[in-house]
């Protein structure tokens, strides 16, 4: 068999033989022989025990049921770069994951002893020929095959290889196997190398940038995923631990729009309190939880060695933000569906704890000391509250666990408490939508950030009303009714051309926020060669805001225009379409017929709104099968489903709609007076209470307390008592270079100074 050489660590050979102290030296063999005593997650899926998988190799190392997929890379050359192909490359990745995987169980059994002594070294021989049969596969592929490299190259691959080694380590420390023990090293040093970045860092691969300013090497999939210490531990490199332990530290902060440039991580934690994954998606459940808790890890795994280190106050304060934002994301223990793409599944609505919970337990498990008094209460309490299912906090401040609450960095809106539950998903040009996949998860996450407005009062409804929606009818959004959808994949979704999206809440939690929506396809802009699946579902657009008042919300809806009339279907703004819950009774009332359903009363302007104005109760057989692959095997069913839209017709331009939601399940005694519903603001009064959507600076708006003027676009709630004012002001636009905005009201002028840095878009206040 042909030879491998000693690890392709070329790549940091200078490191290897570097002037590192003793100590350091010390610590990565202390470390190294502590690791080889314990085991890894393994993925259970395959039952077999080592001995039967053992008994499925053949003696050149070959397991028989993959070895007509190798025998036709060899024949055909398939390390060749004109084979570098998904087509080609994904099945022969899949065979070679399949094959390490294998091989690190028969590996850990033969170290804890489930052979017997008389068939160890046979046992040992079979396994070390597997390792460099198919170690020559993955090696001749090379950095000149890109398709199939990234997950079991940098992932799964490089996790076997460092394990084996680890669980046979005195057969590659004594050397007895230089060729198995460098073909592991090598493997394992995949998880920094793979796959190629294609700038400088490929040249200097042991080194801090290498972990930044890439999707491929931040958050889930550069500190969770990868083994990275364990390649360090097992290529007896002090210097890559020190890159590692800069890594991890560092990576535990906030990103924002603002600080994307200078950020450590452009995902992850966001510094409203939510996250980000994929580029600029709200997607808080996966990568910034799994990459901090991959750093956590790491972290304590390095205490009591020269690389101990505390967290930092800046590390804490990003934690316990997440904390706080994130439960925020989550209801009565529910996640709504616009957060993952595997959100089409019947069972996506069921009870779960919050996944932020993981990062709680980890932080007490391995770093209560490093806690205030406070912190310590505060994450007792967050954990208590997580594992029932119930998480409100309710003795903190409004605003941090419960109340009402605007997300600048995701464009969201959202208010929680235990009477029920709102969430607008926005979204703007300085966010993506939401991502699809159908050949795993969710593949028709085609409307679910253009302002898809959730209403709940157990948890779980909207989640569980999605099988059987229609998906252009999602509540909150306006669409053209497309007969035929496509399933996509999508990782970076569907957002919008608009600059402007932004949101205010007041201490009271009266609350304005809106935005311009003019949809695109964001994998498209990243990529104009990209091919439109569905480009029926595009060109529109419509500016859209939201007010609540109390427990009364108001949506508005104004400039709505089909830029592309030639499309069959009209244009739908959607009120609600959710399961249906009582009877639905209608009253008549200020005008507006009033609809109730699930405790939310549903009520259309109608001389605010143009187009007709429906709502029904129909039947209709779920269609989950049809969402994802994943469901191949779910069985549908029939339920029925309440609906209420406005159809404004197929040549809509400049349409409106204007529609109140009471949320606490009375129609309501006094209606906002809409004061304005433009391209140019959007505003409503109740009361002593102003709110405003100003989409350009130079409108005036009259209201019966004065004009009211601003000087740049924001969003803007004020509150009026006995001549003094609150005032909540956000930047619609993010603009780095304003720092303040002067509101006048009759005649009065109020400097609103606006946050800066990582909390640019943050709402500014005044108060009196």
């Amino acid at each position: 068999m042909k030879r491998i050489g000693v690890i392709g660590l070329a790549l940091c050979a200078g490191l290897l033989t570097g002037a590192d102290s003793a100590q350091k030296r010390d610590a990565v063999l202390n470390m190294k022989r502590e690791l080889a005593q314990t085991t890894p997650w393994l993925d259970l899926s395959d039952k077999r025990s080592g001995a039967e998988l053992l008994a499925q190799l053949d003696g050149n190392g070959s397991f028989r049921d993959l070895a007509k997929l190798e025998s036709e890379y060899w024949k055909n050359n398939w390390g060749d770069p004109k084979f570098d192909t998904m087509q080609i490359q994904t099945p022969v990745l899949n065979m070679l994951t399949s094959a390490f995987d294998r091989l690190l169980r028969i590996a850990l059994d033969l170290r804890d002893g489930k052979f017997a002594e008389e068939e160890r070294a046979a046992a040992k021989e079979k396994l070390y020929r597997g390792v460099l049969n198919y170690a020559k596969i993955e090696f001749d592929r090379g950095n000149k095959i890109r398709n199939g490299r990234f997950h079991g190259s940098c992932f799964a691959m490089p996790k076997a290889g460092a394990w084996i080694y680890l669980a046979m380590i005195g057969d590659m420390e004594s050397g007895c196997r230089p060729e198995v023990a460098a073909a592991l090293k090598k493997l394992a040093f995949q998880a920094w190398s793979q796959p190629v970045r294609g700038d400088a860092t490929d040249a200097k691969i042991v080194d801090v940038q290498r972990f930044r300013k890439h999707v491929w090497w931040v958050g889930g999939n550069a500190t969770a995923y990868r083994p990275l210490l364990e390649a360090a531990l097992v290529n007896d490199s002090p210097e890559m631990v020190d890159v590692l332990s800069e890594v991890v530290n560092k990576s535990i902060s906030n990103v924002s729009q603002n600080t994307y440039d200078d950020a450590f991580w452009i995902e992850g934690f966001t510094a409203d309190g939510a996250g980000w994954g994929h580029g600029r998606q709200c997607l808080i459940w996966g990568y910034p939880i799994h990459g901090t808790n991959g750093s956590l890890n790491i972290i304590a795994k390095l205490k009591g060695t020269p690389w101990a280190a505390a967290l930092d106050a800046r590390a804490l304060d990003a934690l316990f933000n997440f904390f706080r934002g994130s439960s925020f994301y989550f209801y009565k223990g529910t996640i709504p569906p616009v957060l993952e793409r595997g959100n089409a599944r019947p069972g996506y609505g069921d009870k779960r704890v919050i996944p932020s919970l993981t990062l709680a337990d980890n932080l007490n498990r391995n770093f209560r000391d490093r806690l205030s008094a406070e912190q310590r209460a505060e994450l007792d309490q967050f954990r208590r509250e997580a594992k029932a299912k119930n998480l409100f906090m309710l003795n903190f401040p409004m605003g941090q666990y419960h109340g009402t609450r605007y997300f600048f960095n995701n464009d969201d809106l959202i208010r929680k408490n235990p009477a029920y539950y709102v969430f607008v998903n926005m979204v703007s040009n300085r966010t993506n939508g939401l991502e699809s996949y159908y050949g795993g998860a969710g593949g028709f996450n085609l409307f679910t950030c253009d302002g898809q407005t959730i209403f709940e009062r157990e948890g779980g409804e909207s989640s569980r009303a999605l099988g059987a929606a229609i998906l252009t009818m999602l509540p909150g959004t306006t669409e053209r009714q497309v007969k035929e959808l496509k399933p996509v994949e999508n990782w970076l979704g569907y957002g919008s051309r608009g600059e402007f999206a932004a949101g205010a809440v007041l201490p009271d939690q009266d609350a304005a926020a809106g935005f311009i929506f003019d949809k695109v396809n964001d994998s498209v802009v990243e990529n104009p060669a990209r091919r439109e699946e569905n480009p029926e579902i595009l060109k529109l657009r419509a500016n859209k805001a939201y007010f609540f008042f109390g427990d009364l919300f108001l949506a508005l809806g104004a400039g709505i225009e089909n830029l592309a009339p030639e499309y069959d279907g009209n244009i739908f703004t959607t009120v609600e379409q959710p399961l249906r819950k009582g009877n639905n009774p209608v009253v008549r009332k200020h005008g507006v017929e009033w609809v109730e359903n699930n405790g939310f009363v549903y009520g259309v302007l109608p001389q605010a709104t143009s187009g007709k104005i429906a709502h029904k109760s129909e039947k209709r057989t779920t269609g989950w099968r049809k969402l994802s692959e994943a469901n191949k095997g779910v069985e549908e069913n029939e339920v029925e489903l309440f609906s209420m839209w406005i159809d404004h017709g197929r040549e809509v331009k400049d349409g409106s709609y204007a529609y109140f939601v009471s949320c606490d399940g009375k129609v309501p005694e006094r209606l906002p007076e809409i004061l304005s519903n433009t391209v140019k603001v959007q505003a409503a009064r109740l009361g002593n209470t102003v709110e405003a959507v100003f989409y350009d600076a130079s409108a005036g708006l009259e209201t019966p307390l004065g004009a009211v003027t601003v000087s740049a676009p924001c969003a803007l709630a004020a509150k009026f008592r006995e001549g003094k004012v609150e005032l909540a002001v956000a930047d619609g636009r993010m603009n780095r270079e304003l720092r303040s905005i002067t509101v006048t009201v009759g005649g009065r002028a109020y400097t609103v100074e606006l946050p800066s840095g990582e909390l640019l878009g943050r709402q500014g206040t005044v108060a009196e």
